[in-house]
């Protein structure tokens, strides 16, 4: 994960973007794979890339009922359609 915000924080966002899926493939022990997703969906966001980004959001939320990360995809779409 701090390799992906390290590439991420240099513009280096394809390589951040593998990291991520291949966390969010197999999450680690440190790692679960609903804080990769929300990394991902976060990158995806600042880059404009709404689309993506909110199919992420909404599969945490369904995949994620009524745990802190449902909600917090919630108010990252909210975000997202404000936008």
């Amino acid at each position: 994960m701090a390799l992906a915000s390290l590439y991420r924080n240099t513009n280096r966002d394809q390589q951040a973007i593998e990291l991520y899926k291949q966390l969010t493939d197999k999450p680690s022990m440190t790692v679960s794979r609903q804080a990769a997703q929300m990394e991902l969906a976060a990158l995806y966001a600042s880059k404009q890339q709404t689309a993506e980004a909110r199919k992420i959001y909404e599969q945490l939320q369904k995949d994620n009922p009524n745990t802190e990360f449902a909600s917090l995809a919630s108010a990252k779409l909210q975000e997202l359609i404000k936008k």
